[in-house]
């Protein structure tokens, strides 16, 4: 009978995982990604460029590399941005910064930042 009970117990695990989404593929999470860690990824401040007004439109500010992150802020064409790092994730570029006029710091698609001259360090 225990041995039905933690059957029945490991199907119906299997079962929630598989409605709610989750899958089991024997990797962890890491910082970086979307999930239970992804929007608390960070950047090093890698880049010693002086700061520069990047922001092409008016942006969010997320707390992770994807627009499914929560937005900690808005960044306008008018701010000053500190350029931390910029990293790969899902085929897209994002740079981790701070926002220099509201000191929020988060991550920004790279493609809707202009900063001539300068070069990607990479997380």
């Amino acid at each position: 009978m225990k041995r039905f009970t933690r059957m029945s117990a490991t199907a119906a695990t299997i079962a929630v995982m598989a409605i709610s989404g989750l899958a089991m593929t024997g990797s962890v999470a890491t910082a970086g990604e979307v999930g239970a860690l992804g929007c608390t990824a960070t950047g090093a401040d890698k880049d010693a460029t002086a700061y520069n007004k990047a922001f092409t439109t008016t942006v969010n500010i997320r707390s992770g590399r994807s627009t499914n992150c929560v937005s900690l802020g808005v960044g306008y064409t008018s701010h000053t941005v500190d350029i931390h790092c910029t990293s790969t994730y899902n085929g897209e570029d994002w740079t981790y910064l701070r926002n220099v006029n509201t000191g929020v710091k988060g991550w920004v698609k790279t493609s809707l930042l202009d900063w001539p001259n300068h070069r990607l360090v990479m997380c």
